[in-house]
C-alpha cells in the first residue's frame, strides 16, 4: 500500500523538472558580510539597505499576546504616530511582517463586487492578498499605462489598483505619476507598496511616492520595517477609518502575537537617527553596480 503522503514526492519532483527547487544553506551574517562554507563573502542580499548602526537595548519582555489583547505596548503608539507623519496620513498600523501586512490590509478593505487592478510583476504577497479579499482580479501588463486605462473600463463597485513603488524582483520603478493621474480621473482608489522605496528614496527617505512628487495621491501605503530601516515588520498608513477597519477587521492583526516591545524600540531608534549619510553611501554603491 502507498504510503498517503507518497504524492508530495511527486509534487517535489515536477518542482525539480522545472529547476525551481529550493535549499536552505546556513551562514553567518556580520554586518556587510556572510559567511557560507567557512567562506567571508560580501552579502548583497541583505534587506537592511542603509545599514542604520545599532543601539544595544535591554530585552525587558520578549512576548505579551495579540495586540488586542495585552500586547499593544504604547511604544507603537509613538512609532505609528511617526510613521502616519512619515508618509503624510492621518494613521498608520504595525503588523508583524509586510506579508502579513498586504494579507490584512487588502484582504479587510476588497471584499466581492469590487475589482483589484493589479501589476503583472506585483510581489507574492499583493497577488495572495488579492486571492484572499473575493474581489475581482484584473492583472495588468507590467507599467503599462495603455494597458491599465483599458482595464479600467471594467465594471466594479469599488475599484482598486495595486503597485510596488521599487518593484522587488527587477529594482525599477512604479510609474506612479501615470497611475495617480488615471486613477483620479475614474475615481479609482491608489494602493502602493513602497517596502523597497520606503526610508530609501525620495526627500528624507519618504519614498517612491515623494521621489514622484505624488505623495497626496496615495490613498494607501503599505510598507516595511524591515528594509530601509533594517529592523523588523510592516505597516500601513492612510487615513482613519481605513486604519480602525485594519484593527477591527485583519486577520493577520488581529489573531497572531506582538511585536516584542524591544523591536519597536529598535525601530524608533532607527527612525529617529540621520539616516542621509547611509542613503547617499547607498546610491553611490549602486551606481556602481
Amino acid at each position: 500500500m502507498k504510503h498517503k503522503l507518497n504524492f508530495i514526492d511527486l509534487e517535489l519532483d515536477i518542482i525539480k523538472q522545472k529547476n525551481l527547487y529550493r535549499k536552505l544553506r546556513y551562514g553567518k551574517v556580520q554586518g556587510s558580510h556572510i559567511t557560507i562554507n567557512n567562506k567571508k563573502l560580501l552579502n548583497l542580499s541583505s534587506n537592511d539597505y542603509l545599514g542604520i548602526p545599532t543601539i544595544k537595548n535591554q530585552i525587558k519582555q520578549l512576548q505579551s499576546s495579540s495586540r488586542s489583547v495585552s500586547g499593544n505596548d504604547e511604544l507603537y503608539k509613538k512609532l505609528e504616530s511617526k510613521l502616519a507623519k512619515h508618509k503624510s496620513q492621518q494613521n498608520s498600523l504595525i503588523f508583524p511582517t509586510g506579508y502579513m501586512t498586504n494579507l490584512g490590509v487588502i484582504s479587510s478593505i476588497a471584499k466581492k463586487g469590487d475589482i483589484i487592478f493589479s501589476d503583472e510583476l506585483n510581489h507574492a504577497s499583493i497577488i495572495e492578498s488579492c486571492k484572499l479579499s473575493d474581489a475581482k482580479i484584473s492583472v495588468y501588463k507590467h507599467n503599462d499605462m495603455q494597458d491599465l486605462q483599458t482595464k479600467l473600463k471594467q465594471k466594479g463597485k469599488n475599484k482598486f489598483v495595486i503597485t510596488e513603488g521599487v518593484f522587488s524582483m527587477d529594482g525599477d520603478l512604479s510609474h506612479l505619476k501615470q497611475i495617480t493621474e488615471i486613477a483620479e480621473k475614474s475615481n479609482v482608489i491608489t494602493i502602493v507598496d513602497d517596502a523597497h522605496g520606503d526610508f530609501v528614496i525620495g526627500k528624507d527617505g519618504k519614498g517612491t511616492p515623494n521621489h514622484f512628487k505624488v505623495s497626496k495621491k496615495i490613498d494607501l501605503y503599505i510598507s516595511s520595517l524591515s528594509k530601509g530601516l533594517g529592523s523588523f515588520g510592516g505597516y500601513v498608513a492612510s487615513q482613519n477609518n481605513v486604519i480602525n477597519l485594519c484593527i477591527n477587521k485583519s486577520k493577520s492583526f488581529i489573531y497572531t502575537s506582538a511585536l516584542p516591545s524591544f523591536l519597536i524600540e529598535h525601530t524608533l531608534q532607527r527612525f529617529e537617527s540621520n539616516r542621509e549619510k547611509q542613503k547617499r553611501k547607498l546610491e553611490t554603491n549602486t551606481k556602481q553596480l
